[in-house]
């Protein structure tokens, strides 16, 4: 094999990298990775191209176009656009009211619903002025084949130590990924017969069963945008007392959120279904060190619906995790991803709806930086992350930051019909939680609900 042969099949996009790269390209589900950091102050434009020009050597996608092979099945690669220049990526733009958050928020969901340039590196960011307190605002759109959220909240945390050692398109490394390998005898064989069979036996329970939210009347591309600022060890110390993680102390919260819209609006859900990305495979022992691409472990389980206390309901949700989440996991993302190559553009994009509308929620939580955030030089004050909604009512993402949890709910009008008083319930699902005690006491839960106070953004009136 010779060296150039060599080079590309390291720029190989992997089986998950590449599903994602269909689904933006070749048909009308756009599952792109969003990132909204309010910023201290303004930025200064070439510091701003220089950073980005930084940010493209420690993950050489950013300047990388993808490129296709013949015939079509074979795995695209990406390849260094030799005319990269960051400074078309960029965007300048201004608030044209006071500059609250929720106006702010209300631009980022018009800029969400525009597409990517073509022939280009798959990425824009744009630097929001106007808001209040002299602040502004950067918003970073990349295509999910890039790289997925935990790696580009490193890169902008500047914590990636590993750069591509060529400068090639920027794929991934062949480092060890530090899994323990597989004993591949009869029973390990079986195990995960039955796993693939039980996982095939509850999909095709669960698309007979979807969630029955009130229709709402949007065009399927408009997105509305909640958000909620959680102390983090509030939520910790609370999910912690019962074994839970943040994780599902936040998954705890948007299940009481629908089971009160459900109440609220007639519907019976005794038992929900929840999709949960989780940063690393169950067998890791340590994050994977590829600085690019997607490496996280997607699970899909069932809790129940229907649980008034929020500590108990905490623990119903550890115990579905541990059910899916364990050494013997079936990996059915990646196999599924390896078999997409073969799907039709047609039934990928139906299949793709089809498959996430049959979860009532999808909830993603990254892990914020060890130490103070900047762009070019900026302090950072919070950080949002924002996942795709692609046939289900709500994909929550929370990105943690400075002792806060920064929850974005990116909710699907066109899949339920009042998105603000959804996105309202879950908040007061929240505080449900980080007012919740063990113990019981009246003075404990009293001086729990006095420090558990939960910012939100208040929704702009409905037309």
């Amino acid at each position: 094999m010779t060296t150039k042969e060599r080079q590309r099949r390291r720029d190989l996009l992997s089986a998950q990298d590449r599903i994602f790269w269909r689904l933006e390209t070749v048909t009308s589900v756009y599952p792109w990775i969003t990132l909204v950091v309010i910023l201290d102050g303004k930025v200064d434009w070439e510091r701003l191209i220089a950073w980005h020009a930084e940010a493209a050597e420690l993950l050489p996608r950013l300047k990388s176009r993808v490129t296709h092979r013949r015939p079509a099945f074979l795995a695209p690669y990406w390849r260094e656009d030799p005319l990269f220049d960051p400074s078309q990526h960029l965007r300048h733009i201004a608030l044209p009211g006071p500059g609250t958050e929720r106006e702010l928020l209300d631009t980022v969901e018009k800029i969400g619903q525009t597409p990517l340039v073509d022939h280009r590196p798959p990425w824009e960011a744009y630097v929001i002025e106007g808001l209040e307190n002299g602040r502004s605002a950067y918003l970073l759109k990349v295509s999910h084949s890039i790289a997925d959220g935990l790696r580009l909240r490193r890169l902008l945390a500047r914590e990636m130590t590993t750069v591509h050692p060529h400068a090639g398109g920027g794929g991934p490394m062949k480092q060890h990924d530090g899994r323990k390998r597989r004993q591949w005898d009869a029973a390990s064989a079986a195990r995960r017969a039955r796993a693939v069979l039980s996982f095939v036996t509850q999909f095709a329970q669960d698309a007979a069963d979807r969630p029955k939210l009130p229709k709402g009347t949007s065009d399927g591309i408009k997105r509305h945008y909640v958000t909620m600022q959680v102390p983090l060890e509030k939520l910790k110390a609370a999910a912690g007392s019962v074994g839970g993680t943040v994780q599902d102390g936040l998954m705890a919260a948007i299940a009481e959120g629908f089971h009160r819209y459900n109440v609220a609006h007639g519907t019976h859900r005794p038992t929900m279904r929840v999709l949960c990305p989780f940063g690393r495979p169950p067998e890791s022992q340590a994050d994977d060190p590829a600085p690019s691409g997607n490496h996280w472990f997607l699970v899909r389980f069932r809790l129940p619906g229907i649980v008034s206390d929020p500590l108990e309901r905490i623990k119903a949700i550890r115990s579905a995790v541990r059910t899916v989440y364990r050494r013997d996991a079936f990996d059915w993302m990646r196999f599924l991803s390896r078999c997409g190559a073969l799907v039709p553009s047609s039934v990928l994009d139906r299949g793709f709806r089809d498959f996430c509308a049959s979860h009532d929620f999808v909830l993603t939580y990254i892990p914020g930086p060890n130490r103070p955030a900047d762009i070019a030089g900026v302090p950072a004050v919070r950080a949002y992350g924002i996942a795709p909604t692609n046939g289900n009512v709500m994909t929550a993402t929370t990105v943690s930051y400075g002792g806060t949890c920064y929850v974005m709910m990116n909710i699907d009008p066109a899949q339920v019909d009042d998105p603000e008083l959804l996105g309202r319930y879950c908040q007061e699902g929240m505080q449900q939680i980080l007012a919740a005690t063990p113990s019981g006491s009246s003075e404990h839960q009293r001086q729990s609900a006095d420090a558990s106070r939960v910012t939100t953004v208040k929704a702009a009136p409905r037309k």
